[in-house]
C-alpha cells in the first residue's frame, strides 16, 4: 500500500505540474497550403513541425484535398516545418508564433519534384496511426522498442491494444483470436506464434481489423462471424534473408543448487519473397508461474516441455497460393496446491471445503495446418483450408478434503472428509476441411459462391476412480472404486450457398441457404471392483450409457447491402428449420424436438470522416447442447462434484449487439476507441446444484432465461514530446447476470466490475525503454439466494518494465510487479511484491550476441495465487512456485537480409541510435503518397 501511495504521489505531481505548466503558456497557430510547380494541389502531403533544438516531432499532420493543412494550439517558439511527399524533394520552412504575431498564415509552399536518380533517398515523416476504412493502422517506426524486440513488445506500446503476462492480446477492447503476417495465416490459428517470435525490425506496421469468414468477405455481407484479427506487413527490404533468434539458459534456486533448470529456444526464419520457412523450437524445465495473481485457475508447479514447429509458405506461378503448418508439443507438469472453497446454498448455509491435491499431468500434441487458395482467373476462385490435430495424455492426482457447514457465518458443523485419487488415459483426434468456391459474373456486383465444411472428431479415454468418503454425520464411510471407459464420436457437415445480385446504385441483395446436419455418439462403460475376484468385473449400470444424438437444420435468408464509401448497411433475416432427435441405446429412450427460429442480423458502418468512424452489429444465432450435456450418465470421477447430462435441454438463442467509435486525431496523433456490447440468451444452459450429503454437489445442465451481459470500454491516448512517450487511460464497466438452480430454488448472481488502466510508454529510440501501468478494479457480486455470501473487492496491480541500453552493449533490465487484494473473504486479503532483474552484454559483429545473467524473484515473495467466483462458490487456492532463482542466457541474433544494402538493413541496435527523430529512409520506388499512406 506504501509503495502504491508513492507511485500514485508521483503520477499526481507529475500530471499535475505538467496540467500547471500548460496553463502559464501561450499558443498560437500555423496554416498554409501544398502545391506542385504547375499549381496543382498535393492532397495528403505529410507535413511535420519539428522543434529547432534538437529536430524532435512536435506535431505531424497531412494536407487535405485542397492541398491545405493547420496546426492549432503550438506554443509559442521557432520550429521547423518539414513537408514530404513521394516523388518530391523535402522542403524544410523555419517557421515561429509569438505574442506578437500569434497567427502564421504561409504563402503557398511549392515542392519540387524529385530527380530520378537511382540513388536517392526520399525522407518522409512517420505517422504513428490511421485509419483505413474499418481498419487501424499504427506505422511501427512511429514506436520505440528495446533491443532485439519482438512483436509482442510492440503491441505493448499500441494505443489501444493490451498484451497480458501469457502472451494474450486485447485490442480496443476485444480478445484478439487471430494473427496474419502480410495477409496470410501463420502457424494457423495460434496468435502467440507470430507475436512471440517475430523481429520488430521486420515489421512495417500492425493493421487491426474485424476479420470476416471466407463466404463473409467475398460477399460484403456480414454473417456476424467476425473475428478481431491482426495482420503484421513485414518491409519489402526484409522480405529476403535470414533472421531470428536462438538462446540456451540454465539456472538453479538457492536452496537446491544441484537441481538445474534449463530453457532452450530456437527461432530460423528464411524470407525468400513469397516463398517464406519459419522453424521454432523450445526445450525446456522450468516452473510455470504469473507474475501476477491469476483471476481465475491458473496452472503453476514444475514443467517440462518439448515443442516444435515448422511453417511453410510459396507462391506457384500467380495464381495459387499455398501454406502450411506442423507443431509438435509434449509437455508434463508436477504441481501441489492447496484451496479454500465456500459454497453457497439457500438460508444462508455455506459450505466450506479444505482441499490438499497433488497432480501429475503430461500431454503429447500434434497440429496440421493447410491453405490452398487459387484464383483460376479474375472471375472464379477457390479456397480450401485444412485443420487436422491429435494428442494423447496421463493425468494422475490425489486429494485430501476436509468440509464443514458454516449459518449466518458463526455456527460450524463438520460434514465430511475425503481422500481421493484418480488416473485417466486419453486420446483424440480431430479434422476439419472447408472449402469456398466464388464465382464473379461480367456484371459488377453479381456472383455466386458456395462454401461447404467438414469436421469429424473422435476421443477414447479410460481410468480408474477411488475415493474414501467418512461421514461425520452418521459415522460411516463411503467407499468408490470403479474403472471406466468412454468413447464419444461426432461428425457434421455444413453447406452454404449465396448468390447477389446488384438492384440500384450501391445497393446489393443476397439470397442465402444453408443445410447442416451433425451426429454425436458417446459411449461410457463403468465397472465396480470385485473384491473376490480383485478384478473390475461388475458393471455398474447407473454409470454405463451409449448415447446418439443427431440434428439437422435448413436455413434460408435474404439480406441488403448499400454501400457508397461512407455508409455501410446491410440487414437481413430468415428462418431456419430445426429437427434433434437423442437416443439413449442403453434404456431404448428415444426424443425428437423440432425448432423453427428467426435468424436476423444488422450491420451499420457510418465513415465520419477520414479518422472518425461508427459501427453497430446486431446478430441473432442458435447454439445446440453438446453430447455431454445431453448424456443422461453420472460423472463421479470427482466425488465432491457428481457431473451428468440432461437429454431434454433445448437449443439455446443468442442475441449480441456490439457498438463502436474510432477518432484518431490527424494533427496531435492522440486516438480514441470507446466499445459497447451485449448479449442477452434465451433458454441459457445452465447448472442446477444440489448439496450431497457428503458435504459435495451434482449438478446437470437445465435450461434458463435471465442470463445477460453489458460491457463498456473506452481508451484515451496521447503523446507528450519530452521525454518522447505516450499515455494511455482505458476504462472498462460490465455487469451480467447469471440463472443457476440451487437445492431447487433459482438464484440470480449479478457481477459488477469497474477498471481504470493508466499506462505509460517511452517512445525513444535509444537510451532506455520503459513500460509503467497501473490498474485498480472494483468487483462488486450479489446473490438472490444467498445475500449473506454477497461481497465487494478491491484489486490493484502497479507494474514496471524498464531496459536501459548503452553504446557500448551494456543492458539492464527491472520488472517489478506489486498487486494486492483489499476485501476478499474470511480475511484472505494479500498483497505480493515480485521483481526480476538482470543485466547483459551485446557482443559479436553487429552485437548479434547477447549474454544476460537473470534474478528471478529477488524479493523471494512469490505466490501462486488464484480467486474465483461463479454463481454457487468462491475459491481461493495457492499452489507451489519456484521464488527466487538465477538464470544465465546466451542468445545469438541471426540477421542477414539479401538484395541492395540500404538503411532498413543496418544493424537493428545500430539503427535505433540514428532514428530518434521520428523519421526513416526509404527507397523512392513504391509505396504510398505522403509516406505512407
Amino acid at each position: 500500500m506504501k509503495l502504491f501511495l508513492t507511485v500514485s504521489a508521483i503520477l499526481f505531481c507529475f500530471f499535475f505540474s505538467k496540467a500547471k505548466a500548460q496553463q502559464n503558456i501561450s499558443y498560437g497557430s500555423i496554416n498554409g497550403s501544398i502545391i506542385d510547380t504547375i499549381s496543382h494541389n498535393l492532397s495528403f502531403a505529410a507535413i511535420s513541425l519539428l522543434d529547432v533544438k534538437d529536430s524532435s516531432v512536435v506535431r505531424r499532420a497531412l494536407s487535405d484535398t485542397s492541398g491545405k493543412f493547420s496546426f492549432s494550439k503550438i506554443p509559442f517558439g521557432l520550429y521547423v516545418l518539414r513537408v514530404s511527399y513521394q516523388g518530391f524533394n523535402v522542403f524544410d520552412k523555419e517557421v515561429g508564433v509569438s505574442q506578437a504575431h500569434p497567427n502564421d498564415s504561409l504563402p503557398p509552399i511549392t515542392l519540387q519534384e524529385s530527380v530520378d536518380d537511382l540513388g536517392t533517398v526520399i525522407v518522409t515523416a512517420v505517422i504513428p496511426v490511421k485509419m483505413n476504412g474499418d481498419t487501424t493502422e499504427y506505422n511501427a517506426d512511429a514506436f520505440g522498442v528495446k533491443p532485439n524486440a519482438v512483436v509482442e513488445d510492440l503491441l505493448k506500446k499500441l494505443p489501444g491494444v493490451e498484451v497480458d503476462e501469457d502472451g494474450n492480446i486485447t485490442a480496443q477492447g476485444e480478445k484478439v483470436a487471430r494473427i496474419f503476417v502480410d495477409g496470410k495465416r501463420f502457424f494457423g490459428n495460434d496468435p502467440k506464434m507470430a507475436t512471440q517470435n517475430l523481429p520488430t525490425e521486420v515489421v512495417e506496421k500492425i493493421q487491426v481489423f474485424d476479420g470476416k469468414t471466407d463466404q463473409s468477405e467475398f460477399t460484403g455481407f456480414d454473417d456476424g462471424n467476425s473475428i478481431k484479427t491482426i495482420n503484421i506487413v513485414t518491409k519489402k527490404n526484409k522480405r529476403k534473408g535470414w533472421f531470428g533468434k536462438s538462446s540456451a539458459a540454465v539456472g538453479n534456486d538457492e536452496a537446491s543448487l544441484n537441481d538445474l533448470f534449463y530453457d532452450t529456444h530456437a527461432r530460423v526464419f528464411r524470407f525468400m519473397g513469397d516463398r517464406r520457412i519459419a522453424f521454432v523450437g523450445a526445450f525446456n524445465r522450468t516452473y510455470k508461474q504469473p507474475f501476477a495473481v491469476n483471476i481465475g485457475e491458473g496452472q503453476n508447479g514444475l514443467s517440462k516441455k518439448i515443442s516444435g514447429a515448422i511453417n511453410y509458405r510459396d507462391q506457384f506461378g500467380k495464381k495459387t497460393d499455398f501454406s502450411g503448418s506442423y507443431s509438435y508439443d509434449n509437455s508434463n507438469n508436477i504441481s501441489a496446491s492447496q484451496s479454500y472453497t465456500q459454497r453457497l446454498f439457500q438460508n444462508d448455509t455455506t459450505q466450506n471445503t479444505t482441499q490438499l491435491r497433488t497432480s501429475n499431468n503430461s500431454s503429447q500434441n500434434h497440429s496440421i495446418n493447410l491453405n490452398w487458395d487459387t484464383k483460376f482467373d479474375t472471375l472464379n476462385e477457390l479456397r480450401v483450408r485444412a485443420d487436422i490435430n491429435f494428442s494423447n495424455g496421463d493425468n494422475s492426482g490425489t486429494s485430501n478434503s476436509f468440509i464443514d457447514n458454516t449459518v449466518n457465518n458463526t455456527d460450524s458443523t463438520a460434514v465430511s472428509k475425503t481422500f481421493a485419487k484418480n488416473s485417466r488415459e486419453n486420446n483424440s483426434g480431430n479434422a476439419s476441411v472447408s472449402t469456398t468456391f466464388r464465382h464473379r459474373f461480367f456484371k459488377p456486383g453479381r456472383t455466386i459462391s458456395i462454401s461447404n465444411n467438414l469436421s469429424s472428431n473422435s476421443g477414447n479415454a479410460s481410468g480408474l476412480n477411488y475415493s474414501d468418503i467418512f461421514s461425520y454425520l452418521n459415522d460411516s464411510t463411503k467407499y468408490t472404486n470403479q474403472l471406466f471407459n468412454a468413447h464419444n464420436n461426432s461428425r457434421s457437415i455444413n453447406t452454404t450457398l449465396a448468390y447477389t445480385e446488384p438492384i440500384a446504385l450501391h445497393q446489393l441483395i443476397q439470397f442465402e441457404i444453408n443445410n447442416s446436419f451433425s451426429k454425436n455418439t458417446s459411449d461410457r462403460r463403468t465397472y465396480n471392483f470385485d473384491s473376490t475376484t480383485m478384478q473390475y468385473t461388475l458393471a455398474d449400470s447407473i454409470l454405463t450409457n451409449k448415447y446418439e444424438n443427431t440434428y439437422q437444420s435448413n436455413r434460408a435468408t435474404l439480406s441488403y447491402l448499400y454501400n457508397n464509401g461512407v455508409i455501410n448497411f446491410s440487414a437481413g433475416t430468415g428462418v431456419q428449420l430445426g429437427n434433434r432427435q437423442s437416443d439413449n441405446l442403453s434404456k431404448n429412450l428415444f426424443l425428437t424436438q423440432h425448432y423453427v427460429n428467426l435468424y436476423p442480423t444488422v450491420s451499420f458502418s457510418y465513415q465520419i470522416s477520414q479518422y472518425k468512424r461508427f459501427r453497430f452489429n446486431y446478430h441473432g444465432r442458435t447454439n445446440q447442447p453438446n453430447v455431454q450435456q445431453l448424456q443422461p450418465v453420472i460423472d463421479n470421477s470427482n466425488p465432491l462434484n457428481i457431473v451428468s447430462g440432461n437429454p431434454n435441454l433445448k437449443q439455446e438463442f443468442n442475441n449480441t449487439f456490439l457498438l463502436r467509435y474510432t477518432n484518431i486525431n490527424k494533427e496531435t496523433n492522440n486516438t480514441f476507441f470507446a466499445m459497447l456490447n451485449g448479449s442477452f440468451t434465451k433458454n441459457n444452459i445452465v447448472n442446477s446444484i444440489t448439496r450431497l450429503s457428503n458435504g459435495g454437489q451434482s449438478s446437470i445442465p437445465v435450461n434458463l432465461n435471465g442470463n445477460y451481459s453489458l460491457s463498456g470500454y473506452v481508451n484515451w491516448g496521447f503523446s507528450i514530446a519530452s521525454p518522447k512517450s505516450n499515455i494511455e487511460l482505458s476504462t472498462r464497466a460490465s455487469n451480467g447476470r447469471i440463472a443457476s438452480l440451487i437445492d431447487g430454488n433459482r438464484n440470480y448472481t449479478y457481477n459488477t466490475n469497474f477498471s481504470q488502466t493508466v499506462r505509460w510508454s517511452t517512445n525513444l529510440k535509444e537510451t532506455f525503454d520503459v513500460n509503467l501501468s497501473t490498474d485498480p478494479s472494483y468487483h462488486i457480486t450479489t446473490y438472490t439466494v444467498n445475500k449473506a455470501q454477497n461481497g465487494n473487492y478491491y484489486s490493484q496491480s502497479i507494474s514496471f518494465d524498464g531496459t536501459w541500453y548503452s553504446n557500448s552493449g551494456w543492458e539492464a533490465m527491472s520488472k517489478f510487479n506489486y498487486i494486492f487484494y483489499a476485501g476478499l473473504p474470511a480475511g484472505q486479503n494479500t498483497s505480493i511484491p515480485r521483481w526480476n532483474i538482470s543485466i547483459a552484454k551485446l557482443f559479436f559483429k553487429n552485437n548479434s550476441g547477447e549474454i544476460k545473467l537473470t534474478v528471478n524473484d529477488l524479493l523471494n515473495k512469490s505466490k501462486g495465487i488464484s480467486f474465483t467466483r461463479t454463481e454457487n462458490f468462491i475459491r481461493q487456492s495457492q499452489t507451489n512456485v519456484l521464488r527466487r532463482y538465477f538464470m544465465l542466457t546466451f542468445t545469438y541474433n541471426l540477421r542477414k537480409f539479401g538484395g541492395k544494402k540500404g538503411r532498413g538493413d543496418m544493424n537493428f541496435n545500430r539503427d535505433r541510435h540514428r532514428n530518434g527523430s521520428g523519421f526513416e529512409g526509404s527507397g523512392k520506388s513504391g509505396g504510398h503518397h505522403g509516406g505512407g499512406f
